[in-house]
């Protein structure tokens, strides 16, 4: 069964959170209320960043993110990107505790973002990719539950980002991502899917077959240089011995020098 993931919550909604202050909450209500050119030209000063940087302050990590607004909203990919430029890293993993302890990555891909903001909060963070929520649910499984809306683009974009971790994860039901897909009769994506992830797995076993092939050659080469410590060693140890016989053949002929004197 398809779960029900993060759609965008109605505008009044979504104005405040409890405890914002003023001025943090004018800021949420021009991004829940998509006002794209008035954050824009806001983003574009100093004292502009300054304010977003303030208003979007973390006071937990259990805060729903500027991020999870913004991203549930169909943003302009400039928009992201110059949001992206002002917040701190921690914005990218934030949990919202009231939503299934979900991501922003999560957010973006359940209301259908564009791929380029899908791709711009990926390169800012790309282990985001890897995050589940409190269900066991990746971004990955929300893109494949999407059905005939589902974008094979998002899909190898969200499985490059973490090669050969995402696809065969787990929800809390045992359901992987390909089961969404199946499930959601996204059949091309499955299919594509299975295939991306054969080759992710042949690519896997060369870089284990070649990482082999070099540790065995280091230890070939490590033996080699060991075995010719151990010769010199040898060489030394009889030049050693060479000379305690030279002496003590020089000591007996003194002594029998000394006795026939």
């Amino acid at each position: 069964m398809v779960r029900t993931f993060f759609r965008r919550s109605s505008s009044s909604s979504c104005t405040s959170i409890n405890g914002d202050d003023e001025e943090t909450s004018a800021f949420r209500r021009l991004v829940t209320k998509s006002k794209w050119p008035q954050l824009r030209a806001l983003l574009l000063t100093g004292e502009g960043r300054r304010v977003v940087r303030q208003a979007t302050a973390l006071k937990s990590s259990s805060d729903r993110s500027i991020l999870h607004d913004l991203l549930a909203n169909d943003p302009p990919v400039d928009i992201v990107e110059k949001m992206i430029a002002v917040l701190d890293a921690e914005h990218f993993t934030n949990r919202d505790a009231s939503n299934f302890n979900c991501t922003p990555l999560h957010v973006a891909v359940a209301n259908c973002a564009s791929f380029p903001v899908i791709k711009s909060v990926l390169m800012a963070h790309q282990n985001a990719a890897a995050i589940a929520d409190d269900r066991g649910v990746t971004p990955l499984m929300i893109e494949c539950s999407m059905g005939n809306a589902c974008h094979y683009d998002t899909v190898k974009l969200l499985v490059q980002a973490v090669p050969g971790h995402v696809v065969m994860a787990e929800d809390a039901d045992g359901q992987t991502a390909l089961e969404y897909a199946l499930i959601s009769d996204a059949i091309d994506i499955f299919q594509r899917l299975q295939r991306l992830y054969a080759r992710q797995l042949q690519k896997q076993s060369l870089q284990q077959q070649e990482e082999r092939r070099l540790q065995a050659k280091r230890r070939q080469q490590q033996s080699v240089e060991l075995s010719a410590v151990t010769e010199e060693l040898h060489k030394s140890f009889s030049m050693l011995d060479g000379l305690a016989g030279l002496e003590a053949n020089e000591s007996r002929r003194v002594s029998r020098s000394s006795a026939a004197a």
